[in-house]
């Protein structure tokens, strides 16, 4: 039924030769599109479209899901006006000049910052009405997608009694997973126990704000007022007195020392500036270990090898940013040779997709 590259695909993602496996991934990757950022996992599942066209051409994951938005009510106060504004992503110090000059546009001041990390998982919003769980939503920009209440009431604060005086209180975080380290796609295994109702104590949310009435802390204080209140807190890093000179320099820092010491998958790092009040959004979203999809790449190749049904191109090493480099590229069939004219010392472009290199 499959090549053997496509059944190669499919195993290096866990799904086998299980169709039923493969239909409900595309089935909750377009469940989930609206609440959680699936760009990084876009090319593959575009690849899996067509893979599932072919040998079940009628699946109904194949179809557009229509989803009618959750009404808003009384308790959106915050939602309402502040939305849930998307960072745009830069992968390298050198292409930072918008935000430079954004930053740091009418001075030189320096700036205090706030980083956190980006983690996988669907995004969400909870509302307490004096202190009581009245909600819990998976929201997109500017709406509220799902009612997910009667599933994470568990998996929440089941109440914020300390702030029981105010009106409404509402906290953003993501539903991630415990363990991650064996995931493919963590939004899309979250959301398929969330759809399922079972195995809930895989789950874990992580929150990254909180608003509420006549809300003065700094951001920074917000996130260790909700630690201090037994509020599970996505990791967070305090960049102080950032001037224009060493805005790059700090970012580089905050990543050497980040880097390889967190056990749950992540997207980069969410950088705010640390003000006052119940603003919402962040300044940029700076990834380190991933690479855009359309960026080209190029190299020289050094060897060409030929394991069982298998073909390698070793390369002159590439480093596509501080963390990947790509010295090795597994073709996809034995006549990408002939198709790609390649040779021992020819040059070859690529792309990274997912960290890994395919010829173009």
């Amino acid at each position: 039924m499959f090549g053997n590259s496509l059944l190669r695909e499919l195993y290096s993602i866990g799904f086998g030769a299980d169709i039923d496996k493969l239909e409900s991934y595309i089935y909750n990757f377009r469940s989930i599109e609206k609440i959680a950022d699936m760009t990084d996992y876009r090319y593959r599942f575009n690849e899996m479209c067509e893979l599932l066209h072919k040998v079940k051409p009628n699946s109904k994951a194949l179809n557009n899901i229509k989803i009618t938005p959750v009404e808003q009510d009384e308790y959106d106060l915050y939602f309402s006006e502040l939305g849930n504004s998307l960072a745009d992503k830069y992968y390298n110090t050198d292409s930072l000049g918008y935000v430079m000059n954004r930053l740091f546009d009418r001075s030189t001041t320096a700036h205090d910052l706030v980083a956190i990390l980006n983690i996988d998982g669907i995004d969400i919003n909870v509302i307490y009405n004096y202190g009581e769980l009245v909600g819990i939503y998976g929201i997109s920009t500017d709406d509220k997608v799902y009612n997910f209440s009667d599933v994470l009431d568990e998996v929440v604060p089941n109440d914020l009694h300390s702030l029981s005086n105010n009106e409404i209180v509402e906290l953003r975080g993501k539903v991630t997973l415990g363990d991650t380290k064996n995931e493919y796609n963590v939004a899309v295994s979250a959301y398929d126990i969330i759809r399922k109702n079972c195995d809930k104590h895989r789950l874990h949310v992580l929150f990254h704000d909180i608003f509420y009435e006549e809300m003065s802390h700094s951001y920074w204080n917000k996130l260790r007022i909700m630690k201090k209140m037994g509020i599970d807190v996505v990791d967070h890093y305090l960049l102080r007195n950032v001037d224009k000179r060493l805005f790059k320099s700090a970012l580089l820092q905050l990543d050497r020392e980040v880097y390889n010491k967190i056990s749950y998958r992540y997207s980069g790092y969410l950088i705010k500036e640390n003000n006052e009040g119940n603003g919402y959004g962040y300044l940029m979203n700076y990834i380190t270990d991933e690479v855009p999809s359309d960026k080209e790449f190029v190299s020289k190749v050094k060897s060409i090898i030929r394991v069982d049904n298998r073909c390698y191109l070793n390369i002159v090493t590439v480093s596509c940013n501080e963390h990947i480099k790509i010295d090795k590229i597994e073709l996809n069939d034995i006549y990408d040779i002939e198709k790609f004219n390649i040779a021992i010392g020819s040059k070859i472009k690529f792309h990274v997709i997912e960290n890994k290199a395919y010829l173009i």
